[in-house]
């Protein structure tokens, strides 16, 4: 699956570990690391709700995705669609082979 990014900070965070570490923790950046890879070897985005990784689609807002990422932060990340839906498509998450990350929250804990 292709990984694009919101902005630089993001990407730079995503893309050093020591950047990770520094700002969400060891654990949460070790975790970022391996979702990152995750993404990196899939062909759609149906293959991370198949991995077991207690990730959910935001009820909210079509197409976009909660990572969790440990105990403490998630990855906010959305479909980048080919084509816009119309208001009553489903997401066929199948057919989604781009992903755009978008920020790393802290969870309510």
């Amino acid at each position: 699956m292709e990984v694009a990014f919101s902005s630089r900070e993001l990407r730079t965070q995503c893309e050093s570990n020591h950047v990770a570490k520094r700002s969400l923790g060891e654990s949460a950046a070790m975790s970022l690391m391996g979702r990152l890879a995750d993404l990196r070897v899939l062909d759609s985005a149906a293959s991370l709700f198949e991995m077991g990784l207690n990730i959910h689609p935001d009820p909210t807002v079509a197409g976009r995705l909660h990572i969790p990422l440990g105990e403490t932060h998630v990855l906010v990340a959305e479909a980048v669609l080919p084509t816009r839906l119309a208001a009553n498509s489903a997401l066929e998450w199948a057919k989604i082979s781009r992903l755009k990350l978008l920020r790393i929250e802290k969870k309510n804990v």
